[in-house]
């Protein structure tokens, strides 16, 4: 072939070639060009005002996670922030190009307060409230779900709110519906609950006959957490609109929020909702599981078509044996239901016990001491001054004890075990008895010896006395009768008892508790010891009267005997190992040795009346007295003159500084000092913990004028010898 060229000898067809691909070059970097340029110059949705603010504060929004909403917002089983609302969250960072600074608040109480702060916070799934926009902006709802009413599946029926005014009715405290029950319905009976869970599994355990909550909450609860008693019976008031909520003062952030929802499409806010729910809801004829059943059933009949006299009878042994395993696992579950209703009665005893010993044993220290500086120092023998305060006395340190004896029996503490004579604490009971009890009830004492010793605490033995008589006046409330009491002495127990002592042999003390009431039943006889047991709820009873006169005889090792008979009375027999040991009595207030009269003794104590009464107290018998009722006052003293103090006394319970803290202070300024702490509560941690720092001794409030000044001679006696 014969290959024509240019006169400058190049090929024409190279030229061609050439050409042909530097404008396929440039297309394609036309194209790329476009594209990037494109890319750079999508319209932003803010405007550049909202910019420059989102810029602003870039990582300072503060977004307030919720734990306890699945499956809108929750804490999943690998610690993260899960749910519909993180969706949204994330598509939102996305498409704005930023991010919220996280915070996990479970509390809805608390995430209110941080809301009504003047700072720049977002709060997701919030419901519009008259009350709330008052300190809340809110975007348009992005979400609505109905607010279902649910019940146990005992009821058979849909139900409306209007139906519902006889009802106790659980609602989490304050979300939007309880707002809305509250101003439509104010005569409801409401049972105010911290979260969702917490209502159903009120309605599931029968403390209360519905919920209200959000359907999708209610939903993912009860099936993960297994509460297959209950049942959707109907909707109430207006739905969950949810939206997202921001500080009110801050519009730029209001307008910020509501351009991101925007830039999510109908199309991602259905997946979202597809991932999470699942509404559908067709009829049974398009479940497989119905026509797998219908084919089961089919079978059946035709398997059994022969053989019907067979098919009976082992239908009829199924049948059977899935009612006894029914009837065991209603029996087991109300057993259950039963020991967590009690489980919660305790707990709520041991809180209330908790929250008052503090205070009311500050209360009674000031009393008890005054009382007795009182007894001691200005009432003389044979005045009615003298008799006076001798039973005041008497009642506070019966006060004492009742504390005590709350803290016993929720906490399981520790009583004081001494030799005690049983006969006066018998007398002191019955002139009680006597004063309260009306006068169709006649009251008798039979004393039958005078060896009547043993080791309790006082209080304790009051206290079983106390709610034997009393359940006795009780059975006799109607219809009048005699109530006695019987104290012997034997050597022998029955042989058959309610509770039995671990002693089978020695000396017991017998003391009969007998009346002529109504009588108990057989079928509950052996549940009277049981805690909140009661016949008598219409008149006050709480039934842990028995429950804590048997607490208190298993302590002692002794042996309870309930002999009854309906319409002829009840007789309580309780035997307590005799005492041998001699009996003493409390020493009287002695006056500070002469070697401690010019010690240093520094007081601390947030309560003032109990301050004015241990300088008063210390300085009658001689001592130098510090008083500060502020620890960091108290501690700025001591570090001003250390070696000025010989001993130091705190209460532990006080702000800013606790003893124990204000203890460790003084003790590393001055290792030899005396310590002594001061409770009117439980301690967290042990009393060995507290002496490993260097506390002396913990002493139990309320401490009176005859133990402090003991523990003061004690003190300083050890640190001066």
């Amino acid at each position: 072939m014969t290959t024509i060229k240019k006169p400058d000898g190049t090929n024409p067809e190279n030229g061609d070639c050439k050409y042909r691909w530097a404008c396929i070059s440039l297309l394609v970097s036309l194209i790329f060009l476009g594209s990037v340029f494109g890319y750079y110059h999508k319209k932003d949705p803010l405007s550049v005002e909202e910019r420059e603010w989102l810029t602003a504060h870039n990582g300072q929004i503060v977004l307030i996670q919720n734990c306890t909403f699945p499956p809108i917002e929750f804490v999943d089983d690998n610690g993260l922030w899960n749910g519909i609302s993180k969706d949204y969250i994330t598509l939102i960072e996305e498409r704005l190009g930023f991010r919220f600074k996280r915070m996990l608040e479970c509390e809805f109480e608390k995430t209110i307060e941080t809301l009504q702060k003047k700072i720049a916070a977002v709060k997701c799934n919030f419901q519009e409230t008259p009350e709330r926009q008052s300190y809340l902006s809110f975007t348009a709802p992005y979400l609505e779900l109905p607010n279902a009413i649910i019940m146990r599946k005992e009821a058979k029926r849909s139900l409306h709110l209007a139906e519902m005014k006889d009802m106790k009715i659980a609602l989490v405290r304050n979300f939007a519906i309880h707002e809305y029950i509250q101003v439509n319905y104010p005569h409801f009976t409401l049972l105010l609950v911290d979260s969702s869970l917490d209502g159903l599994k009120k309605v599931a355990f029968g403390q209360a006959d519905a919920v209200i909550i959000n359907l999708a909450v209610a939903s993912y609860y009860i099936e993960s957490q297994g509460l297959t008693n209950l049942r959707m019976v109907g909707v109430a008031g207006e739905s969950n609109r949810l939206s997202f909520a921001s500080t009110r003062d801050m519009p730029m952030l209001d307008r910020i929020l509501a351009k991101g929802l925007a830039e999510i499409s109908s199309k991602e806010k259905k997946s979202i909702l597809k991932k999470w729910i699942h509404l559908e809801q067709g009829g049974v004829i398009y479940d497989k599981r119905f026509w797998y059943t219908v084919g089961g059933i089919y079978l059946v009949v035709l398997a059994v078509t022969g053989s019907v006299f067979t098919w009976n009878r082992i239908l009829k042994s199924q049948v059977d044996q899935k009612t006894r395993e029914l009837k065991q696992e209603l029996a087991e579950r109300k057993m259950m239901e039963l020991q967590l209703l009690q489980s919660e009665k305790m707990e709520a005893i041991g809180t209330f016990a908790g929250g008052i010993a503090h205070d009311f044993n500050n209360a009674l220290a000031a009393i008890i001491g005054y009382c007795e500086m009182i007894d001691t120092v200005d009432a003389q023998e044979g005045t009615r001054l003298k008799w006076r305060i001798t039973h005041a006395l008497r009642a506070a340190y019966r006060a004492k004890g009742l504390v005590q004896q709350i803290l016993t029996f929720s906490r399981q503490t520790e009583q004081e075990k001494r030799p005690i004579y049983l006969s006066p604490v018998i007398t002191e009971v019955m002139d009680f008895m006597k004063a309260t009890l009306p006068t169709t009830i006649k009251i008798t004492k039979t004393i039958k010896t005078d060896n009547d010793v043993i080791n309790a605490d006082p209080t304790q033995i009051h206290r079983v006395l106390m709610n034997l008589c009393s359940n006795a006046a009780q059975a006799m409330q109607e219809q009048g009768g005699t109530l006695e009491l019987v104290l012997s002495r034997t050597k022998t127990l029955p042989t058959s008892a309610f509770l039995k002592s671990k002693q089978e042999s020695g000396s017991f003390i017998c003391l009969e508790v007998h009346d002529s009431g109504v009588g108990i039943e057989p079928a509950i006889i052996n549940k009277i010891c049981q805690p909140f047991f009661t016949t008598n709820s219409r008149s006050g009873g709480t039934g842990m009267g028995l429950a804590v006169v048997h607490s208190i005889i298993k302590d002692l090792d002794g042996s309870l005997v309930v002999d009854s008979e309906p319409g002829r009375g009840s007789r309580f027999t309780v035997y307590l190992p005799e005492c041998h040991a001699t009996v003493t009595t409390p020493g009287q207030l002695g006056a500070a040795g002469s070697v401690h009269r010019a010690a240093t003794i520094l007081f601390v104590d947030d309560e003032l009346p109990l301050v004015e009464f241990v300088e008063d107290l210390l300085n009658h018998h001689g001592y130098n007295v510090i008083v500060s009722d502020n620890s960091v006052s108290a501690l700025e003293i001591f570090w001003n003159d250390p070696e000025r103090v010989d001993l130091v006394i705190s209460d532990i319970t006080m702000p800013h500084m606790t003893g124990i803290e204000l203890a460790e202070e003084i003790l590393a300024i001055r290792p030899e000092i005396p310590v002594v702490l001061c409770s009117g509560g439980n301690v967290s941690g042990s009393e060995q913990e507290l002496l490993s720092i260097g506390v002396r001794r913990l002493a139990k409030k309320p401490l009176g004028a005859t133990q402090l000044i003991r523990i003061v001679q004690e003190e300083l006696q050890a640190s001066f010898s």
